[in-house]
């Protein structure tokens, strides 16, 4: 990391999301003057910065854990008080600070609830070259490392539960270089097959690592290959931070046009170049639709396609919102997910056969 840079971005941010807002509800609370406080948080923001830098670089998951769940901490607080603004026309500051406060503390409780719930979702896809329905589940994000391993054995429980005939993993399966085999050891439950493409995260932690903790666990990572499962040709190719590595990479791989074509490739972007290459549907996950409002919106300006199901043509896109969290275990206006998708025959999905 280039801790000078780091510093300059991320002490007006940090000061904007958690010191800024702090200041306000103690002004409010105490009624005296807001601007003056604000002033003097500006001093805080380097210290703090420099905390959350010691607390990012250090290799210890719990020495981390307060600087990222101080961040969604924050930016819940930022947004109650921005909406609560206009109130100060009608009621007292103390009144307001207690009324904020209240909202708070009910928001975190959800938004640590919504990142606990992992969500059913299903999407149906149909095509000609599918000889026989084939039930795939779809998991990405999942941050081992952010998440615990409990959490990664509740993913693979409810995982079993669908009964799937391949898993596939849209990366960011790890983000910490302290997740080892024993602690992805719940993965290697899985009795089908489970398949994985690189995401970013893998690449920021030690690389080699990481590859060697996911494949002692019985997952095979595809990297810029491919590989036939029974009517699917499954296709993985790694992250990189441009917006042409679908297009660099997927002609280079010869593939089946005859087989019902997957791509997995973690963030949403080249699906027109992978819908010129003949991909019937391509998995991504790595936006988290925001994560926790409004960051959305954010998001949503660098990846126009934030979530669910997209069209171009005869291929599809389905983005996950993530299984897991990056950083603070909460979720606002977002879900975790996991994605069963029913592979169905083209004369089946035309006749409407009930899904089992």
């Amino acid at each position: 990391m280039r801790i000078l840079p780091f510093f300059l971005f991320a002490t007006p941010v940090l000061w904007l999301i958690i010191i800024a807002p702090t200041a306000i509800l103690i002004s409010w609370w105490f009624a005296i003057s807001t601007l003056p406080l604000l002033g003097w948080s500006l001093i805080a923001a380097p210290l703090l910065t420099l905390w959350v830098l010691l607390s990012f670089q250090t290799a210890n998951l719990i020495a981390k854990w307060p600087a990222v769940q101080l961040l969604g901490l924050g930016m819940i607080l930022l947004n109650v008080i921005i909406f609560s603004l206009p109130l100060l026309l009608l009621i007292d500051q103390k009144s307001l600070a207690a009324l904020v406060l209240i909202v708070w503390i009910i928001l975190v409780a959800c938004a640590v609830w919504k990142a606990q719930k992992i969500e059913n979702s299903s999407i149906t896809v149909s095509s000609r070259k599918l000889g026989k329905s084939i039930r795939i589940l779809h998991l990405s994000d999942v941050h081992a490392g952010s998440r615990s391993r409990a959490f990664i054995q509740r993913v693979v429980k409810q995982s079993i539960r669908h009964n799937p005939d391949v898993v596939f993993i849209t990366g960011d399966l790890i983000d910490s270089s302290q997740v080892d085999s024993s602690y992805l050891k719940p993965l290697s439950s899985f009795t089908c097959p489970v398949y994985l493409c690189l995401g970013n995260h893998e690449r920021y932690v030690n690389l080699d690592s990481a590859i060697a903790a996911i494949e002692a666990n019985n997952i095979h990572i595809l990297r810029n290959q491919t590989i036939i499962f029974d009517d699917l040709q499954i296709t993985g190719i790694d992250d990189q931070d441009t917006a042409k590595q679908i297009a660099n990479e997927l002609p280079k791989i010869a593939r089946n046009p005859d087989k019902y074509q997957i791509l997995l490739y973690h963030r949403p972007a080249g699906f027109s170049d992978a819908a010129r290459e003949g991909i019937d549907l391509m998995l991504s996950g790595h936006t988290h639709a925001g994560q926790i409002w409004p960051f959305g919106f954010l998001v949503k300006r660098q990846f126009p396609q934030l979530k669910g199901l997209y069209r171009r043509q005869d291929s599809l896109l389905y983005i996950s919102q993530g299984t897991g969290t990056w950083g603070p275990v909460m979720r606002l206006g977002t879900s975790s997910e996991m994605t069963l998708i029913h592979a169905l025959p083209q004369d089946m999905f035309e006749n409407k056969e009930p899904l089992m």
